[in-house]
């Protein structure tokens, strides 16, 4: 899928697996939500990674290493492991 964004043309699925390949880069990525991002005519990326969360410096780099690229990525807490009460 393509879409239009002030960017210019966003090629969705390439976006998305450049997301993915960037996020294993530091954890297995056990899930991806895709969705659109509002207004902004560009995709909502959510990524649930694996293991122990992400330690500060290792957010840091991989948020710097997708702020170019066309899409609003976010990692949500894998809640697998939690307990429920």
């Amino acid at each position: 899928m393509i879409i239009s964004s002030r960017d210019g043309l966003v090629d969705v699925k390439e976006t998305i697996n450049n997301v993915v390949a960037l996020a294993e880069a530091f954890r297995p990525v056990e899930d991806v939500r895709v969705s659109a991002a509002g207004s902004k005519n560009k995709p909502k990326i959510e990524l649930v990674l694996s293991g122990d969360r992400l330690r500060p410096d290792e957010l840091n780099l991989f948020l710097s290493s997708v702020q170019d690229i066309p899409a609003d990525v976010m990692i949500l807490a894998d809640t697998s492991s939690v307990t429920p009460f």
